[in-house]
Protein backbone atom coordinates (compact mmCIF):
# COMPACT_ATOMS: atom_id res chain seq x y z
CA UNK A 1 0.00 0.00 0.00
CA UNK A 2 2.65 2.18 0.68
CA UNK A 3 4.18 1.80 -2.49
CA UNK A 4 1.42 2.87 -4.43
CA UNK A 5 1.02 5.98 -2.26
CA UNK A 6 4.49 7.12 -2.76
CA UNK A 7 4.30 6.05 -6.78
CA UNK A 8 0.72 8.42 -6.63
CA UNK A 9 2.77 11.09 -5.09
CA UNK A 10 5.47 11.28 -7.56
CA UNK A 11 2.81 11.18 -10.66
CA UNK A 12 1.41 13.87 -8.92
CA UNK A 13 4.11 15.91 -8.64
CA UNK A 14 4.98 15.12 -12.04
CA UNK A 15 1.84 16.51 -13.70
CA UNK A 16 1.61 19.33 -11.80
CA UNK A 17 5.38 20.56 -12.72
CA UNK A 18 4.50 19.39 -16.27
CA UNK A 19 1.19 21.96 -16.23
CA UNK A 20 3.34 24.85 -14.83
CA UNK A 21 6.07 24.54 -17.56
CA UNK A 22 3.48 24.45 -20.48
CA UNK A 23 1.38 27.63 -18.73
CA UNK A 24 4.58 29.67 -19.40
CA UNK A 25 3.82 32.59 -21.52
CA UNK A 26 5.11 32.01 -25.11
CA UNK A 27 7.20 35.01 -27.10
CA UNK A 28 5.22 37.21 -29.28
CA UNK A 29 5.85 36.03 -32.88
CA UNK A 30 9.04 38.30 -34.68
CA UNK A 31 9.50 39.30 -37.93
CA UNK A 32 12.78 40.48 -39.81
CA UNK A 33 14.53 41.40 -42.57
CA UNK A 34 17.54 43.47 -43.87
CA UNK A 35 17.49 47.05 -45.00
CA UNK A 36 20.36 48.14 -47.57
CA UNK A 37 20.93 51.46 -49.24
CA UNK A 38 19.27 51.19 -52.78
CA UNK A 39 22.45 52.50 -54.91
CA UNK A 40 25.29 51.10 -53.14
CA UNK A 41 23.84 47.84 -51.40
CA UNK A 42 25.84 48.99 -48.01
CA UNK A 43 23.55 47.78 -44.76
CA UNK A 44 21.64 50.60 -42.95
CA UNK A 45 22.21 50.83 -39.64
CA UNK A 46 19.94 52.64 -37.12
CA UNK A 47 17.38 52.31 -39.15
CA UNK A 48 13.86 52.88 -37.66
CA UNK A 49 11.46 50.15 -37.78
CA UNK A 50 7.49 50.73 -36.69
CA UNK A 51 4.54 49.03 -37.53
CA UNK A 52 1.73 51.68 -38.97
CA UNK A 53 -0.55 53.43 -36.63
CA UNK A 54 0.70 51.76 -33.65
CA UNK A 55 1.45 53.82 -31.18
CA UNK A 56 5.33 52.58 -30.62
CA UNK A 57 4.78 51.25 -27.68
CA UNK A 58 3.95 47.41 -26.58
CA UNK A 59 2.41 47.59 -23.49
CA UNK A 60 1.83 43.55 -23.14
CA UNK A 61 5.52 42.89 -23.65
CA UNK A 62 7.46 46.00 -23.05
CA UNK A 63 9.00 46.51 -26.21
CA UNK A 64 9.55 49.75 -28.02
CA UNK A 65 10.27 49.96 -32.19
CA UNK A 66 13.62 48.41 -32.94
CA UNK A 67 16.08 49.74 -34.84
CA UNK A 68 18.36 47.82 -37.14
CA UNK A 69 21.90 46.88 -36.23
CA UNK A 70 25.51 47.43 -38.00
CA UNK A 71 24.67 44.97 -40.45
CA UNK A 72 21.32 46.50 -41.77
CA UNK A 73 19.73 43.51 -39.45
CA UNK A 74 16.19 43.87 -37.97
CA UNK A 75 13.50 42.13 -36.19
CA UNK A 76 10.32 43.36 -35.19
CA UNK A 77 7.51 42.20 -32.94
CA UNK A 78 4.31 41.74 -33.88
CA UNK A 79 2.21 40.25 -31.39
CA UNK A 80 -1.10 40.93 -32.18
CA UNK A 81 -0.92 41.99 -35.83
CA UNK A 82 -2.76 40.04 -38.80
CA UNK A 83 -1.23 39.87 -41.65
CA UNK A 84 -1.02 41.88 -43.83
CA UNK A 85 0.35 44.97 -42.08
CA UNK A 86 2.56 47.61 -43.00
CA UNK A 87 5.90 48.68 -41.61
CA UNK A 88 7.21 52.37 -41.72
CA UNK A 89 11.11 51.98 -42.20
CA UNK A 90 12.99 55.38 -41.98
CA UNK A 91 16.63 56.76 -41.37
CA UNK A 92 18.67 59.78 -41.34
CA UNK A 93 19.81 60.74 -44.80
CA UNK A 94 17.16 58.16 -46.87
CA UNK A 95 13.64 58.89 -47.44
CA UNK A 96 10.85 57.14 -46.01
CA UNK A 97 9.30 54.01 -46.93
CA UNK A 98 6.43 51.79 -46.32
CA UNK A 99 6.63 48.01 -46.83
CA UNK A 100 3.70 45.93 -46.77
CA UNK A 101 4.52 42.65 -44.78
CA UNK A 102 2.18 39.73 -46.26
CA UNK A 103 4.00 36.66 -45.59
CA UNK A 104 5.81 35.30 -43.06
CA UNK A 105 9.22 35.78 -44.98
CA UNK A 106 12.41 37.53 -44.28
CA UNK A 107 11.74 41.47 -45.25
CA UNK A 108 14.43 43.11 -47.57
CA UNK A 109 13.92 46.73 -47.94
CA UNK A 110 16.38 49.14 -49.86
CA UNK A 111 16.00 52.23 -49.01
CA UNK A 112 17.09 55.37 -51.34
CA UNK A 113 19.56 57.94 -50.16
CA UNK A 114 18.12 61.61 -50.47
CA UNK A 115 21.12 62.37 -52.81
CA UNK A 116 21.79 61.14 -55.81
CA UNK A 117 25.48 59.20 -55.45
CA UNK A 118 24.63 56.98 -52.19
CA UNK A 119 26.40 58.92 -49.39
CA UNK A 120 24.71 60.67 -47.20
CA UNK A 121 25.45 64.53 -46.25
CA UNK A 122 26.88 65.60 -43.20
CA UNK A 123 26.40 69.00 -42.54
CA UNK A 124 29.65 70.67 -41.05
CA UNK A 125 29.24 72.45 -37.52
CA UNK A 126 29.55 76.30 -37.84
CA UNK A 127 32.08 78.15 -35.56
CA UNK A 128 30.53 81.29 -33.61
CA UNK A 129 33.09 84.00 -34.33
CA UNK A 130 34.91 85.78 -31.70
Amino acid sequence: MRKKISYLTVLLIANIISFAVFAQPHDPPKRGGNIKNSVTGAPVSKASVKIKGDKGLYPRFGLYPEFSDAKGVFRIYAADKALPFTLVISAQGYKTKEVVVDSYDSINVKLKPTNNDGSVKSKPKSRKKQ
